[in-house]
């Protein structure tokens, strides 16, 4: 074969090496950073996934009908893994990536149509409200039912105990005995009140049907 016939061969085969080398790392093979897997959600413009190069968890960007963002993400499609919140640091190889699934709550069952605290004789500006995990800004879109636990929790608070006669708790703050309670309207039933073992204020309730929700702390 004619040496300049050799060696364009040779040229081409080097070609096309390279083009199946750039289709290889396009099409996810080499990806470098985090991956935001929707685990079942997609984003606004249809993707199922997105590459970020950031060491610090983004917010989520995936929509899934018939579940709400449970405001994690895991390694593990199951979340069996590692879990991860927004802000949290991560890390990944140099030369690789870290793929994080999107963590689903099932939005199904009865609405929370409000939810409101009231605090009487004092401001406690560290109290924070959950439930199932949520925090209170989540409460007006949020759907519920079965066993739902709302926690009442501040920074510092002490002897926390159940009284179950007036269906409150009381705590020690700053040296000061407070109560906090939780009153519902709306379809629910079986409320029980105890503290968890790292220290928090837990009411649960059976969710029945739509309810409203008020929050109270006051000094005793």
């Amino acid at each position: 074969m004619n040496g300049k016939i050799i060696a364009a061969v040779i040229a081409a085969i080097v070609v096309i090496a390279a083009v199946g080398i750039g289709v290889s790392m396009m099409g996810g093979e080499n990806k470098i950073g985090v991956v935001y897997n929707g685990n079942g959600g997609t984003t606004s413009d249809g993707e199922t996934e997105y590459l970020l190069t950031s060491n610090t968890v983004t917010d989520n960007r995936f929509t899934r009908d018939g579940y709400l963002f449970s405001g994690t993400w895991n390694t593990a499609a199951d979340g069996s893994g590692t879990s991860y919140s927004t802000g949290d640091s991560i890390s990944y190889p140099s030369n690789g990536h870290v793929t994080l699934y999107a963590q689903w709550t099932e939005n199904s069952g009865y609405s929370i149509t409000s939810f409101s605290t009231v605090n009487q004789t004092l401001d406690l500006a560290g109290m924070s409200f959950t439930f199932n995990g949520h925090a209170q800004s989540s409460y007006g879109t949020y759907k519920v039912s079965g066993t739902t636990i709302f926690i009442a929790y501040i920074s510092g608070m002490s002897d926390i105990t159940w009284d179950s006669e007036n269906s409150r708790f009381t705590f020690t703050y700053n040296g000061s005995t407070y109560a906090a309670w939780f009153t519902f309207s709306g379809g629910y039933s079986n409320m029980i009140g105890y503290v968890s073992s790292d220290g928090y204020a837990c009411v649960g309730i059976t969710v029945t049907g739509d309810i409203s929700v008020v929050a109270h702390t006051a000094k005793l």
